[in-house]
């Protein structure tokens, strides 16, 4: 089962021998982990996503360079350099094979549409997180993929003092998500409200805006702008005080989040009442708590 794994210090996994990939940490609108990954042979630089809903993308101008096609547009969907919505869209295609360190997948579904950054031509996203099972250190730069042996020599050199949260799939997004409750970190105190998170690997924390009211966490002034995929343009917040996240009460990490309406930026439907997601937990917890995201 995939999980959230939090040590209680600087944990090395390297002796235990793993294939691994290394990971470029690249500030990019906030923490992102990059790596290479061969494609039909050709090297290119790709986001680990656990927040995309999909197998792998390519953008149009990448898969070109891989090999020389080109795929139609089925949708409006994608950002230019501009952060506009490209007038490329969303296709789709199949490629061939895609190598990540001893892991080689055939015949992958590629989504393809543009993006607003030259630091990455595609994303790894939450179907090949399920597939090949790796395990994400960010703080050490490594993404991990074990074998089910080595598997258990991890747990062994984690111990039992490290903290396990499990991860469970959305059924419609594919995402791993996990419950928690927030609360102002001024007050340990105070009554939580536990909501859905998505288990992410880039950016910063984010909450949702509805669920940060009901938090009653205030908020600060406007930080900025973010663009959603199908062109949405939400306004950016971050809280006014730190926040604690705690799991079944259980205080794991506290951080001063973004703030924003993750529906409007993804342009989708907000569901009813507390079947609302609360928000992402990013990459900037991830590194300053040196927590582990195991995707077996």
């Amino acid at each position: 089962m995939a999980t959230l794994i939090l040590a209680r210090g600087p944990v090395d996994l390297s002796p235990v021998g793993m294939s691994a990939a290394a990971i470029h940490l690249v500030v990019d609108s906030g923490p992102r982990g990059v790596i290479d990954v061969q494609v039909e042979g050709v090297t290119v630089p790709m986001l680990v996503h656990a927040n995309a809903g999909f197998t792998v993308m390519l953008t149009h101008d990448a898969l070109h360079r891989i090999n020389g096609t080109r795929v139609d547009k089925e949708y409006h969907f994608g950002l230019g350099a501009d952060l506009g919505l490209s007038e490329l869209g969303r296709g789709s295609t199949a490629l061939r094979s895609l190598t990540v360190a001893d892991s080689r997948l055939n015949n992958v579904r590629c989504e393809v549409f543009q993006l607003p950054t030259t630091n990455w031509e595609g994303m790894l996203g939450v179907g090949w997180l399920a597939t090949v099972q790796p395990i994400v250190d960010l703080a050490n730069r490594q993404l991990f993929i074990p074998t089910m042996s080595q598997r258990a020599d991890v747990d062994a050199l984690l111990g039992t003092d490290a903290t396990r949260i499990d991860l469970s799939r959305d059924q419609t997004s594919g995402r791993f998500v996990l419950r928690l409750s927030v609360g102002p970190a001024t007050q340990p105190t105070a009554t939580q409200t536990t909501a859905t998170f998505v288990a992410s690997t880039v950016a910063d924390t984010i909450l949702d805006i509805e669920y940060a009211r009901r938090c009653g966490i205030e908020l600060g002034p406007v930080i900025g702008e973010e663009h959603g995929p199908t062109g949405a343009v939400v306004a950016n917040y971050r809280s006014a005080q730190p926040v604690t996240f705690h799991s079944s009460g259980t205080p794991i990490a506290t951080a001063t989040p973004e703030v924003h309406d993750v529906y409007a930026y993804s342009g989708s439907e907000r569901p009813p009442g507390i079947e609302a997601i609360g928000g992402y937990l990013g990459a900037d917890l991830l590194l300053a708590t040196g927590a582990l995201l195991d995707f077996g």
